[in-house]
């Protein structure tokens, strides 16, 4: 949903999915309390998915994530017992007494934010180079 007034737009997904802290713990073998498995597929590398054609995985939501810091945007993840938030550049934890029944993701973009973005290992364009 586009909010105008706020310079917002967001984003929600949710499944009824088996949750990243069970995933982590099928495929790999890894236990993690619920919102520390959320904190885990955060970072780069992190995933249960096989290599596909000899490429790893495991950037998806890290990208996401530092995008979305860098667009001072948002970010809540909610699966199993645990919630992770970004916010304003920080993050926030929680446990929940009564479990969510799969995974919910929000994203929130500011779309006040005018700067460009790329991937370090894009490099940096010269403008000359383009004409």
């Amino acid at each position: 949903q586009y909010f105008p007034a706020k310079e917002r737009l967001d984003f929600s997904i949710a499944d009824l999915g088996i949750g990243f802290r069970e995933n982590i713990s099928n495929c790999l073998g890894k236990h993690f309390a619920p919102e520390e498995a959320i904190e885990w597929a955060l970072e780069g590398m992190n995933t249960t998915r096989k290599p596909k054609n000899g490429k790893p995985g495991g950037f998806g939501l890290k990208l996401i994530k530092e995008f979305l810091k860098l667009n001072n945007g948002g970010l809540d993840i909610i699966s199993d017992a645990g919630y992770w938030s970004l916010k304003q550049g920080q993050i926030y934890k929680n446990y929940f007494k009564a479990p969510f029944p799969g995974t919910m993701v929000n994203i929130e973009i500011n779309t006040s934010d005018a700067q460009s973005y790329y991937l370090e290992s894009e490099g940096i364009i010269d403008v000359e180079d383009i004409f």
